[in-house]
């Protein structure tokens, strides 16, 4: 259900789905196939990725995490922002 929702997700789907159709065939069963696969593939995924957020949900919520985390992130920024100073974009340029 959360790809169906997730915009990227959509159109991965809408891109590769054709590729694996085979015109000739029926598509419901087709089509029920590679919804079985995916549903197989990413609830156990999703599942995992649940367990280890509740799992390092205290680390990140603590003050001292938190702290390091909004440096780390600002200090990204900062690095991104002064590089793009350096970009020379062509329309810029005279």
């Amino acid at each position: 259900m959360t790809d169906i929702t997730n915009a990227k997700a959509l159109a991965f789907l809408l891109a590769t789905l054709p590729v694996f159709l085979n015109p000739s065939q029926s598509l419901g069963p087709q089509i029920t196939l590679m919804t079985l696969t995916m549903v197989m593939v990413d609830a156990p995924m999703m599942t995992l990725y649940a367990l280890i957020a509740a799992r390092l949900r205290p680390y990140f919520q603590s003050p001292e995490t938190r702290q390091q985390q909004n440096r780390l992130f600002a200090g990204f920024l900062v690095f991104i922002a002064v590089s793009l100073c350096f970009v020379e974009h062509p329309t810029l340029i005279q």
